[in-house]
């Protein structure tokens, strides 16, 4: 199948949208669509990726699709449209270069009047009809990609659009009224018969209050309203609620009843099946005063539920056919992998934008610290401790804990003398990730635009989840991604161990969704002896860092004192230059070997010999002697003489005799 252009378009010449936009590197970009969709995103409009039409057909495969060229590409449309540049560019990297990605924008806030005259569809004559000694302003209009026009209108102030605002989706014959975030049209440069372009590229104007009356008189579903002509009478409610005795309720009334129910019969899921069907149907038509007779009844249910069941079939096989083409369509060659953005570090080294991660520790480890000191860096584009950051806004949800919080940034800054800047943006209480509220912070999080979103604790913005289930924390993964994509911020997320300090509490699977997860371990009780070691467990695509070893130090608030006069103080923590090492615990087996051989030099001691000695420790496994001999071996500092054993080597000689205790 192959699709061909449509007539000459009339009226205005098309001004194809340019590709000028500074970000666009070396990517080509013959019809301005890669252009287009960057300067949408960065006055806040929301794109999403959808299939093209080529010489073949539309890219999703299917030779009869019913919309080529407008359906999305990715699993849930417009719902993961985005205005994170990158992520556009990684999918013209993906698709676009190809040949092969249109984009869609949503109308949040906006509203489109689309004019069709395709295949002879009397659109113009209808909104010349409808706008007839009408004020039309100019405002932004695209040409469509079978010639028909879309005038772009601006909301009033507090409206999103859709049916939350009354609207209907139609204003007459072939002229449709799109608006809110469920809606969407193509953005200029995107491939359909033809290529979409710009008409008339001023901004978008209010929406004259004429086509808004129109837009809530019309009725939905009859592809027409009130004010063009058209009559009611779609809506099951409507036709439910003819009296009895109309003459309309005959056959022609049941099918569209019928179709109703069956309809609504396939959209759960599983389905509701013949008997549900049967009975809503038959209970319609016997309270008409002279109902159908069962025969012709009993035909037209059937016939009904036949299409509904084959289109249904139908549209479940184009389904799969569908998302196996789009997802033969994300494979990438090698080439096309290494074309893809590196993820940008927000800590370089630890976290990275476009990731999730999280750090673990033990009641009282003093992670709340560290997630603070790098917040603060982050927030006000200081290099965290000899890393680099991206400076940009924070977003710290102090889920626990929020009435000490003030005292540790105050801390930070008589410490170090900064003043921390108003990109660190802090919510003193939780938002539950599976709860109402949830939404909202996304959407907040878009507004800002944070480079990190901290979530302290995880425990205490998921209660009443399982922490343990794996299906439960599953869901949790699902929407703290959603954050992530949204804001293209790295999401990192504070959380406790478990009864083994080694590991994070919960399920395990979680950590597998994890693109870094960082440990904290606290050792000492007093806070002069007391080290804080931040180690890197996991980090999925990156080098994982040596650790980094800190101490607290009390800072006592200048001039400021409790209800009982005492000094308020709180910590910071300070980065020591050499972490310290681990005791090794063969180091008394190892000095009795060492004063063995020195005691029998230049005589050979062998291990069987030392085992047998007076100079092994008590209780000394003898796998623990062999690993003893053998790392004293590769130090260097005992030499092995073949079957005969060991002796001192020469800088061992020299430092002189070994220090031991024996038992």
């Amino acid at each position: 199948m192959k699709y061909v252009k449509g007539a000459e378009r009339p009226e205005l010449p098309p001004v194809a949208p340019t590709s000028t936009d500074p970000g666009n590197g070396a990517l080509a970009d013959p019809d301005g669509l890669l252009a287009a969709a960057l300067a949408l995103a960065a006055e806040g409009g929301k794109v999403f990726p959808c299939h093209r039409v080529t010489e073949d057909g539309c890219t999703c495969g299917n030779y009869a699709c019913k919309s080529p060229g407008k359906h999305p590409r990715n699993d849930h449309g417009s719902k993961d449209a985005t205005t994170e540049p990158e992520t556009i560019r990684m999918w013209w990297i993906k698709w676009g270069q190809h040949g092969r990605l249109n984009l869609g924008q949503t109308l949040t806030g906006r509203a489109v009047v689309d004019v069709d005259v395709a295949e002879g569809k009397p659109g113009e004559a209808t909104w010349e009809a409808l706008s007839a000694a009408q004020d039309v302003p100019k405002t932004l209009t695209y040409r469509t990609g079978r010639a028909g026009l879309q005038m772009v209108f601006q909301l009033p102030d507090g409206e999103t659009g859709g049916k939350a605002d009354g609207y209907s989706n139609t204003l007459g014959e072939a002229v449709d009224f799109k608006t809110g975030p469920g809606a969407y049209v193509m953005v200029p440069g995107s491939k359909t018969y033809d290529v979409y372009t710009v008409v008339h590229g001023a901004e978008p104007a209010p929406l004259p209050a004429w086509v808004a009356d129109l837009a809530r008189t019309a009725v939905p579903g009859t592809g027409g309203s009130v004010v063009a002509g058209r009559l009611e009478g779609a809506h099951l409610s409507d036709l439910l609620s003819l009296p009895a005795d109309d003459p309309a309720r005959g056959n022609n009334w049941l099918a569209a009843v019928a179709g109703h129910y069956a309809a609504d019969a396939w959209k759960f899921a599983p389905p509701r099946g013949w008997s549900w069907y049967s009975d809503m149907a038959r209970a319609a038509n016997s309270a008409s005063a002279d109902p159908i007779g069962e025969a012709d009844l009993l035909k037209t249910m059937r016939s009904i539920w036949d299409t509904e069941a084959r289109q249904h079939e139908q549209a479940e096989a184009e389904a799969v056919e569908n998302q196996a083409a789009a997802l033969l369509d994300e494979m990438l060659t090698l080439d096309d992998l290494a074309a893809i953005p590196p993820a940008r570090p927000v800590l370089k080294g630890y976290l990275y934008r476009g990731t999730v991660a999280r750090m673990y520790g033990a009641s009282g480890s003093m992670k709340s610290f560290l997630a603070l000191d790098v917040a603060v860096h982050v927030a006000n584009g200081w290099d965290w401790h000899g890393h680099r950051v991206e400076a940009g806004p924070v977003v710290y949800i102090v889920a626990e804990g929020a009435a000490g919080v003030w005292k540790r940034g105050a801390a930070w800054q008589q410490h170090h003398g900064k003043k921390i800047g108003p990109n660190l943006k802090f919510l003193p209480r939780p938002v539950q990730v599976t709860g109402p509220e949830w939404d909202a912070l996304v959407a907040a999080c878009e507004r800002l635009r944070p480079v990190l979103v901290v979530l302290d604790t995880q425990a205490r913005v998921t209660v009443g989840v399982d922490e343990n289930s794996n299906t439960d924390m599953g869901e949790v993964v699902a929407l703290v991604d959603r954050l992530k994509a949204t804001t293209g911020a790295c999401v990192w997320l504070v959380h406790h161990t478990g009864h083994n300090a080694d590991r994070s509490r919960g399920a395990s699977a979680v950590k597998g969704a994890m693109d870094t997860e960082l440990s904290v371990k606290r050792d000492g009780k007093e806070l002069d002896e007391t080290t804080v070691t931040l180690g890197v467990e996991k980090q999925k695509d990156a080098e994982e860092l040596p650790d980094k070893v800190f101490q607290p130090r009390q800072v006592v608030l200048d001039g400021l004192a409790d209800e009982d006069g005492d000094p308020v103080t709180s910590v910071v923590l300070v980065p020591l230059k050499h972490a310290p090492r681990d005791p090794d615990k063969a180091a008394p087996l190892k000095a009795a070997i060492l004063a063995h051989l020195c005691q029998s030099d230049p005589e050979p001691v062998s291990q069987a010999r030392f085992r047998s000695g007076p100079y092994k420790p008590e209780k000394t496994h003898n796998t623990a002697v062999s690993a003893a001999f053998g790392e004293l071996k590769d130090a260097g500092r005992i030499v092995q003489l073949g079957v005969k054993g060991y002796v001192l080597g020469d800088a061992e000689k020299a430092a002189g005799p070994v220090q031991t205790i024996l038992k």
